[in-house]
């Protein structure tokens, strides 16, 4: 145990930060690859959401509701950004 996350914890923020770092030092150089896998981190959020459904028992229409408000706050933006931009990375 270190720095108060089991050794699972640690690997997934270890991962998640050389992800990040990998994908921030990409786009900085203008890369595609960059460009594309720029989307994960982007869409992941969305994707981890369906779990909490089952982690916190509540009420149904809540949690769709704020996931249909994540979607459009969030990734529809982003994806006008992105989409502008891509002849950057090409």
């Amino acid at each position: 145990e270190y720095f108060g996350f089991s050794m699972l914890g640690n690997l997934i923020i270890a991962g998640s930060a050389t992800y990040i770092i990998f994908t921030f030092v990409g786009l900085h150089l203008r890369k595609a690859w960059a460009w594309k896998i720029n989307w994960f981190f982007i869409v992941i959020p969305i994707l981890t959401f369906p779990l909490r459904l089952f982690l916190i028992p509540d009420n149904l229409l809540n949690h769709l509701s704020s996931l249909v408000l994540m979607v459009i706050i969030w990734v529809l933006p982003n994806y006008v950004y992105w989409k502008k931009r891509r002849y950057l990375f090409t």
